[in-house]
């Protein structure tokens, strides 16, 4: 496996080949779900794991300083959920069936709900119960408050791992907030400019809090043409997604389309930008899913956001 001091540069050529080819189609901003989604998921894994598969490079941690001790199931329609009377700190805080019959709650006084689909589990949030916030899985192998879970992270991990996390973030950070491609830190522009295209441009439009949502399906009827079952589609993406990707062109057109969307905020970028937008949304959230796994990744990578945020 390749040395860590490689490890930006081999992030950074995985995902300037990949990101284009899985985050194109009709709506680069939709999240694909296909065989090359996997693939470059996986390849992303094994240059955090170093080679190791990930759900065995997960187990050894797990066996070293325990699993993750915050539960954070989001509740589905249907599921039943249920609140401990006599030991919750508000009416709001709840456990999951799967954690609570594996608590000490269940041989108290509680309550059982449905769930109309929103909310999830509070198993492990100490401020959420007065007394046993855990249940026997999410119950914290590391039981003296002074131990650091750091120290259950191989040596190797430490170092590596934090320059992985370090660079998701300062991908996803440096894209999310770019909005021309000439204000691309130069960094990330020379890895991009192969990739570059002048007559490859898109229009993202964002959410906002003025217009409604027959407003904006209606306007893109009339502004771009589309039909109203479509002009549906975009707008209930931008209301749920939070943005969405309406037009493909050159960059003059896709000027002018945000011209005649004046109302709406809305954004003329690159194709290839609004790609890697996306792909660095994916990507964080992927290193979030795997760090929550274990308490030492789960710390090693919120020290490292907090630095890099700031």
């Amino acid at each position: 496996m390749e040395k860590t001091n490689n490890l930006k540069e081999l992030l950074f050529n995985e995902i300037c080949v990949q990101a284009p080819e899985i985050f194109s189609g009709d709506n680069p901003l939709t999240l694909p779900q296909d065989n090359l989604l996997a693939q470059f998921t996986e390849k992303i894994q094994l240059l955090l794991s170093r080679g190791i598969p990930i759900d065995d490079f997960l187990k050894n941690l797990k066996e070293q300083g325990g699993g993750p001790t915050i539960c954070g199931h989001v509740f589905d329609k249907g599921d039943f959920f249920y609140t401990c009377v006599e030991c919750r700190t508000d009416p709001t805080c709840v456990f999951c069936k799967e954690c609570f019959f594996r608590s000490t709650h269940v041989k108290h006084l509680y309550k059982m709900f449905v769930s109309g689909g929103a909310g999830s589990c509070d198993c492990g949030d100490i401020e959420a119960w007065t007394k046993d916030p855990h249940c026997d899985v999410h119950k914290p192998k590391i039981q003296t408050s002074q131990s650091d879970p750091l120290t259950f992270l191989p040596d190797w991990l430490t170092v590596h791992g934090h320059e992985f996390c370090h660079f998701i973030f300062e991908y996803a950070i440096t894209l999310q907030i770019c909005k021309d491609w000439k204000t691309l830190c130069p960094e990330f522009k020379s890895k991009l400019q192969p990739f570059f295209n002048n007559n490859s441009y898109c229009v993202v439009v964002m959410n906002d809090e003025v217009n409604t949502f027959d407003d904006v399906a209606a306007l893109f009827v009339k502004e771009l043409g589309i039909p109203h079952r479509d002009s549906l589609t975009l707008t209930y993406a931008i209301d749920k997604l939070g943005r969405a990707l309406v037009r493909q062109d050159n960059q003059q057109d896709c000027i002018s389309t945000t011209a005649r969307l004046s109302q709406l905020d809305s954004i003329a970028i690159p194709l290839i930008l609004a790609q890697h937008q996306q792909s660095s949304v994916f990507l964080l959230t992927a290193l979030l899913n795997i760090c929550s796994q274990t308490p030492g990744l789960q710390k090693l990578c919120a020290m490292v956001g907090i630095v890099s945020y700031n």
